[in-house]
């Protein structure tokens, strides 16, 4: 079964109408791949331990490890391409995929122990056009400002957390520096089910010590900053870090991890991301195309702007 991307062109198209901000279609993007995928790496990855759900691989993976996606769909990135394994390079090591296809630009050792189907060789992957939708997500939600009504609680390194308030778009902002995370005891993010907190880190060279086991599909960190980025512990949040080289170690992850190249001596498990960014998808009649009655209401606006400029010429 692979997920449909119909609904998310929709999406992309209406947001690209009808919000004028920059960076809206990398943002919807970056929520389809992060909400479908649950390990991306831009660059290559050297794994020592299992993902429980769906990898992207921009570059090569390696590593004689479990992919396991656990009953989640194969994800479509377009051009044909679709898998719980996509990976844009080569696989070494012989990693074990248990469900879903696997999609190889290169030469591949994947062992299929499932009932999908292992295709290498594959042309076309797009791995600099998914690097290039989280990069820029990543900068756009790190140019938002924090969310009036909350409080991030880091003075205290024995009681870590974020209390979080909603704006009118359920998003929830915080920006810290990479110091609040090094160290101390990480009680958590208090937020409505239905908010997304999105904490905006920054620092170049980051290390996660915090000790913490809570888990929140809804929060993401989003170090847009961090070249290096070392996970010692527990950290069950979504990670949006594309531009880091990650060691992860300690207990691992449940959520997203996003990174430029990848160093994994822990599990990456689910849940996936499943916060929205501010751009949402607006309901469309499965029975009428959105695009052409864009193009429609296009050539309307159109139309009425030359009619002014006629009368204004008389």
């Amino acid at each position: 079964m692979t997920v449909s991307r119909a609904a998310f062109a929709v999406a992309v198209t209406l947001g690209m109408a009808f919000q004028a901000t920059p960076g809206a279609a990398a943002l919807l993007d970056a929520q389809y791949l992060m909400q479908g995928f649950n390990n991306i790496v831009l660059g290559d990855v050297t794994a020592q331990a299992e993902t429980e759900g769906s990898v992207f691989v921009g570059g090569d993976f390696t590593g004689p490890v479990n992919i396991n996606p656990r009953g989640q769909s194969n994800v479509d990135i377009g051009a044909g391409v679709s898998g719980t394994l996509v990976v844009g390079g080569s696989v070494y090591g012989a990693p074990k995929l248990q469900t879903g296809d696997a999609a190889i630009g290169g030469t591949s050792t994947v062992i299929n122990n499932g009932s999908g189907t292992v295709r290498s060789g594959i042309s076309g992957i797009p791995a600099e056009e998914v690097g290039k939708v989280l990069r820029d997500a990543s900068l756009e939600l790190a140019s938002w400002d924090d969310t009036p009504g909350g409080t991030a609680n880091i003075s205290d390194r024995n009681n870590i957390s974020f209390d979080a308030v909603g704006d009118a778009n359920n998003i929830a902002v915080f920006n810290i520096s990479a110091d609040a995370l090094r160290s101390g005891t990480f009680k958590g993010v208090n937020a409505e089910p239905d908010v997304t907190v999105i904490i905006n880190v920054s620092g170049t060279s980051v290390t996660v010590g915090v000790n913490g086991n809570e888990t929140g599909s809804n929060v993401l960190f989003n170090f847009y900053e961090a070249v290096t980025l070392n996970i010692d512990t527990a950290f069950n949040y979504s990670i949006l870090a594309p531009l880091a080289n990650i060691r992860l170690q300690g207990g691992g992850i449940n959520g997203t991890v996003v990174s430029n190249n990848l160093t994994q001596y822990a599990e990456i498990r689910p849940d996936n991301f499943s916060g929205t960014f501010a751009f949402e998808e607006p309901d469309a009649p499965s029975n009428v195309p959105a695009p052409p009655a864009l193009w429609l209401m296009a050539g309307a606006l159109a139309g009425f702007g030359a009619l002014k400029a006629r009368r204004r010429a008389i």
